[in-house]
């Protein structure tokens, strides 16, 4: 399908620091374009269906190496962020950890 996309492999948003995904499944649309279903680290209940040049594109979504590399986002973060509330860009201030 697309070579550098595999089940599996781990990526964070690049646009949402706290935005984490592993590839669950990889398909061609009915145009032929691979897609890749992903699933949130934080919540495996929430998934998006992505195409793989976009997972590409490193301007939107950066690989790590495993779920091991990706930051630890605490749960009262998590639960700003879902709340709609603002969420500092700087999240060192909420106690998040690389």
């Amino acid at each position: 399908m697309t070579k550098n996309i595999e089940i599996g492999a781990c990526y964070c948003d690049s646009t949402v620091f706290w935005s984490q995904w592993r590839v669950d499944r990889l398909f061609a649309n009915f145009l032929g374009i691979p897609h890749a279903i992903v699933v949130s680290l934080s919540d495996p209940t929430v998934s998006r269906t992505i195409a793989c040049q976009t997972l590409s594109d490193k301007r939107r979504y950066y690989r790590v190496e495993s779920d091991e590399a990706l930051p630890r986002v605490p749960a009262h973060v998590m639960s700003l962020a879902a709340s709609g509330e603002a969420v500092p860009q700087d999240l060192g201030q909420l106690g998040v950890t690389a």
